[in-house]
């Protein structure tokens, strides 16, 4: 039979078969530190040689208080610098879009401060010709009266 890769909780029975008992999320785990299984987005994949070489290695590791660093594959630095180089332009992104925010914020804040100027003085402008009113038609009352005494 050919190994087709099957997730860990279909290989349930071969590690049952070797008297193990190891729990699926520490299989899972050790698969990844090792890069002995296929990841498809959540699934995790092992043929039963990788299960195998899962289960070798943990023979021969002896418990440890000290995490072992992990096993990963080498990256090469072109591909770091690719992500740095994306980060960054997602960085001055974020922060072109924040400083637009912030431009668009102030200049509300402006033309908030200029309508309430406005406002003011156009309150100001009303009372002042509400005086003017009221002292022509006290002066046009005063020279009215003066107008009855003489007759």
């Amino acid at each position: 039979m050919p190994d087709i890769p099957r997730t860990l909780a279909l290989l349930n029975d071969e590690i049952k078969r070797l008297n193990l008992s190891v729990r699926p999320r520490w299989l899972r785990q050790r698969a990844k530190e090792l890069g002995s299984c296929y990841v498809f987005g959540r699934r995790t994949f092992v043929t039963p040689d990788q299960l195998a070489q899962i289960i070798d290695s943990w023979k021969r590791c002896p418990p440890s208080k000290v995490r072992q660093p992990s096993i990963r594959p080498k990256v090469k630095l072109s591909d770091v610098m690719l992500e740095v180089d994306a980060y960054r332009r997602l960085m001055k992104h974020f922060a072109d879009a924040e400083k637009k925010k912030l431009k668009e914020r102030e200049r509300r804040k402006r033309e908030r401060e200029r309508q309430t100027a406005r406002n003011r003085r156009k309150r100001a402008q009303k009372r002042k010709m509400e005086r003017r009113r009221l002292a022509r038609e006290r002066a046009r009352a005063k020279a009215k009266a003066l107008r009855g005494q003489h007759d």
